[in-house]
């Protein structure tokens, strides 16, 4: 037993405890559950995990679908750090933060404006010399093409040149 006195009043609390409460006598019991489980209960945590794999399937989805979104703002902050990290340099010699990026901006223009006019000529002629070259078929293709249905079907369309069938393999010894 225990006096407290409050010192404001002459009132005086007494607090009792039992000797299976003492902290020297409490031993670490497991707790029994509160709550049995009930019909009610596990309808609403099957709910509560169907409403939560739903949201992830939902969240799936968007993502699926928001993906080429994604992507470019990946690409802008990518754009943007590099942009901040080259300004930031500028920024010391300048002063400025506003004139540091402007000239990285100008100056990364310029330098792509420079690579296009000294090699953008060769580039282009490159492009299309390639691009004439995928037109054409291949010799492989006209070696498999007929063998298949759908292979006449798209070399009876093409406007290339003849196709010659696969040689019967099947005869040879």
């Amino acid at each position: 037993m225990t006096q407290i006195n409050d010192g404001s009043s002459s009132t005086t609390y007494e607090l009792t405890m039992e000797p299976s409460q003492t902290p020297e006598n409490r031993k670490a019991r497991p707790s029994a559950p509160t709550d049995t489980p009930t019909p009610a209960n596990d309808d609403s945590a099957f709910v509560r995990r169907l409403l939560i794999a739903g949201l992830v399937l939902i969240l799936g989805l968007a993502l699926w679908r928001l993906a080429d979104v994604l992507l470019l703002v990946f690409a802008a902050i990518l754009l943007a750090v590099a942009l901040r990290g080259l300004s930031s340099r500028v920024h010391r010699v300048v002063g400025n933060e506003a004139a540091s990026l402007t000239i990285v901006v100008v100056l990364l223009i310029t330098t792509a404006a420079l690579v296009f006019l000294f090699f953008g000529a060769r580039s282009a002629a490159n492009m299309t010399k390639s691009s004439k070259r995928l037109r054409q078929p291949s010799s492989g293709s006209s070696v498999t093409c007929r063998p298949m249905r759908w292979g006449v079907i798209s070399c009876s369309r093409s406007k290339g040149p003849t196709y010659q069938t696969r040689p019967d393999r099947s005869r040879r010894l």
